[in-house]
């Protein structure tokens, strides 16, 4: 739903149409252009979505659980409040992003409503579809980490201890 949504309201709200005009005459000739744009804005949804919850996993870790608990509690399967809070306005400013740009780069080309059909997707989509994004990528990411770091520090560990033992590496 994410991914449908942003890419209608991309292709029907003129933005599509925009990049291509920006891009000069490979994006007004080449055929399917406009659709090819609008695809990428629904995939760069996807890829926010999880950029934010690392980093919204990362500031409830560091900002908010400290005054909530003792001990670090251990990461829960739902998503804040404030994160999917946070997330649904940026996905209404972003709409209005996506619109005032559009009509910015063409004026008088599309006339953009709230009642339009990929206006009504956009929402949905960011609200309904994005926040089952964010539910699914919320876990994944331990809160104030991420598993790279935490994987090539226990690797380094792991293989500094093994060198010990075989006593090619002394303690001194």
């Amino acid at each position: 739903m994410l991914f449908g949504g942003v890419a209608l309201h991309a292709y029907e709200s003129g933005l599509a149409h925009a990049i291509g005009v920006q891009c000069g005459p490979i994006g007004r000739t080449t055929s399917g252009f406009e659709y090819g744009t609008a695809v990428l804005c629904g995939g760069a949804a996807i890829l926010f979505v999880k950029r934010y919850a690392r980093l919204t996993a990362g500031v409830q870790r560091r900002f908010i659980d400290p005054f909530q608990y003792v001990r670090p509690e251990p990461s829960t399967k739902e998503v804040a409040r404030w994160a999917a809070s946070l997330h649904c306005l940026i996905g209404i400013a972003l709409f209005f992003a996506m619109v005032g740009i559009a009509k910015e780069q063409i004026p008088g080309r599309f006339e953009v409503y709230v009642g339009m059909h990929g206006s009504l997707e956009m929402l949905l989509g960011w609200w309904v579809g994005g926040l089952t994004v964010l539910r699914f990528f919320w876990p994944k990411y331990p809160r104030g980490g991420s598993y790279t770091r935490d994987h090539a520090a226990d690797a380094r560990r792991t293989y500094h201890a093994e060198l010990k033992t075989r006593g090619i590496i002394d303690e001194r």
